[in-house]
């Protein structure tokens, strides 16, 4: 399955670097990955401006997949 998500959320994610992120973007963030049943792996890295899937906010996003455990 594939996820629309803000660029500096997946920063985030995939480096467990949060300083920087505000309190309700690392909650949202923290709140979807604890939801999935499996881990994230970067498709695309090409930059695009969309709405991420865990804010609902319009946001410079890149593409993520899930890999099912």
């Amino acid at each position: 399955m594939k996820y629309t998500i803000a660029h500096h959320l997946a920063v985030a994610i995939f480096n467990d670097d949060w300083s920087g992120i505000c309190a309700s973007d690392e909650k949202h963030a923290d709140d979807f990955v604890c939801g999935l049943d499996g881990y994230l792996v970067p498709l695309e890295w090409d930059v695009d401006w969309k709405r991420c899937e865990i804010t609902g906010q319009h946001s410079d996003c890149v593409t993520v997949f899930l890999m099912r455990n």
